[in-house]
């Protein structure tokens, strides 16, 4: 036997036999899955329901229309060029033709969803050169993994921003009202003795009170309110802070304090 025949009989075949077998199966599958020629035009040889599902079609006809029925309709226009290009790049780097790629899609209904591609390329004694893909929506993991970069790109940024405003407290105060946070802040002398405080309003409305003269901007108006059973350990780290010279220590305390209309309520 051949090198040729020995490697096209471990090839996948596809024949009045196997098809409608395999068409059995991956319609019961709840992610998406599609067969199609590896050439230029990239014609769908076979997509399964869980896939028109995904491009918010509910039928195959429906589903045709929207893609042409071929690779290139099914992956956005603005990322086709770079998935192909990733796919021919991979697998002509492994030997297993296997690849995997990330694009958006346009559904039916005009929104862009995400997609996880897993593909295989194969030749075929009747279709000739093939890829067979699984997909799956990957929206809301890709959301979260943009949301979670934007969240630390805000926090590197407000700290950049702390950085520079240091001892500026009007400035300080404009900041935390534009990120609609609650906040205080102190003054002290080059001794370490408070000089002022100011307690912002989104902090005194967390508290139940209003403004100046139900919530004074004096320390007391706040340390006064923690239970009794924070209050010793709170206050230790306070001072603690406000001792230390380096700059780097952390004023960072959980405890209970006495709201106006709530009770106690635990605080960060």
């Amino acid at each position: 036997m051949g090198e040729s025949e020995k490697k096209d009989n471990s090839t996948l075949i596809f024949n009045e036999t196997t098809f409608p077998v395999m068409e059995q199966i991956m319609e019961g599958m709840p992610g998406g899955f599609f067969i199609y020629h590896a050439d230029e035009d990239g014609r769908l040889i076979y997509a399964n329901k869980a896939l028109m599902e995904i491009y918010g079609c509910s039928s195959e006809e429906e589903f045709r229309e929207h893609t042409g029925y071929k690779f290139s309709g099914l992956v956005h226009p603005d990322d086709l060029k770079e998935v192909n290009n990733q796919i021919m790049h991979q697998i002509q780097e492994r030997e297993d033709g296997l690849d995997h790629v990330n694009y958006r899609i346009l559904r039916k209904d005009g929104r862009i969803r995400y997609i996880e591609d897993y593909g295989h390329f194969v030749h075929t004694k009747v279709y000739g050169d093939i890829f067979y893909v699984f997909v799956e929506d990957a929206t809301e993991r890709y959301l979260e993994r943009q949301r979670a970069e934007e969240n630390k790109s805000l926090i590197e940024e407000k700290i950049r921003a702390l950085e520079k405003l240091e001892h500026k407290t009007n400035t300080l105060n404009t900041v935390y009202e534009m990120l609609d946070s609650s906040m205080w802040t102190m003054e002290f002398d080059f001794r370490g003795k408070l000089e002022s405080v100011s307690w912002s309003d989104e902090f005194r409305r967390m508290l139940d009170y209003t403004d100046e003269t139900d919530f004074p901007n004096v320390l007391e108006a706040w340390s006064d309110l923690i239970h009794k059973d924070d209050k010793e350990r709170v206050m230790e780290d306070f001072y603690d802070t406000i001792a230390n010279r380096s700059k780097k220590k952390i004023f960072d305390a959980e405890y209970q304090i006495l709201t106006r209309e709530k009770g106690y309520r635990w605080h960060h």
